[in-house]
């Protein structure tokens, strides 16, 4: 488990800061470089897009049925709930945010020319754009620390080496998709210092695992597993509005 614990670390860290040089080779292409970075962010909302229909959807729907609904009897569809309430508590989020920065910037519009006016939209747009990316990485870093969790709740060491390649066979091509996400924003030195925040978040969950099982405490696993699903589907949520209404809805 510990040996797992520094390779999620080390494997998400690294594909996470790789696009720093790779978006350096791009940039040295000159007037091209914009539209292929457009297309890798393009990709990125695809592999996002993926990973929600096909891990983390299924996944926290299997949960909260076998955890929830199963024990007492209920049909109602709750997962789909919870990725519904997740995706418009970031947009009301998001709206209210945006609201209170409008309103401390002072009110001259009507001494505004054209062209300023415009300049300014664009670059409130990026600041949204900036915002946004910020959100995707602290709602992945949610549903990261549930990762490490899984792997460290394992009984057996078979057990183990299973969940870690089924987690990083997914999570290292969105380490490396977030990076070119952040990347088109921040400067290199607050990439690194996301990339390694991001990473930390499965040995985290990797940590809190190990208490339980290694410590023997009387912790009930039917509550955690409830629990990891139940914030899974409230990340997918925020997931979803980012991957569309930031990445995709600005690249098209």
């Amino acid at each position: 488990k510990v040996i797992a614990l520094f390779g999620m670390f080390l494997i998400i860290f690294l594909c996470m800061i790789l696009p720093i040089k790779v978006s350096r080779i791009i940039t040295a292409t000159g007037d091209k470089s914009s539209r292929i970075l457009g297309i890798l962010r393009c990709f990125a909302g695809g592999v996002f897009l993926g990973t929600i229909l096909l891990h983390m959807i299924p996944e926290t729907h299997d949960q909260i049925q076998e955890y929830l609904l199963d024990p007492r009897d209920w049909t109602f569809p709750f997962a789909e709930l919870c990725v519904v309430g997740g995706f418009f508590f970031i947009c009301i989020f998001e709206r209210t945010v945006l609201t209170v920065d409008a309103c401390r910037k002072p009110n001259d519009e009507a001494i505004r020319e054209n062209s300023v006016s415009t300049k300014e939209e664009l670059e409130e747009q990026a600041e949204t754009t900036k915002t946004r990316s910020i959100v995707l990485v602290l709602a992945l870093s949610f549903e990261c620390i549930f990762d490490g969790l899984s792997v460290s709740l394992q009984l057996e060491e078979r057990g183990v080496w299973n969940m870690f390649l089924a987690i990083i066979s997914h999570e290292f091509i969105i380490a490396f998709c977030l990076g070119i996400e952040i990347v088109k924003y921040y400067s290199t030195s607050k990439v690194i210092l996301s990339a390694f925040a991001y990473a930390m978040m499965p040995p985290v969950g990797c940590v809190i695992g190990l208490i339980i099982t290694e410590a023997h405490l009387d912790v009930d696993l039917d509550t955690v597993e409830l629990t990891s699903g139940l914030l899974s589907a409230i990340a997918a949520g925020i997931f979803l509005y980012c991957t569309f209404i930031g990445m995709l809805g600005e690249e098209l």
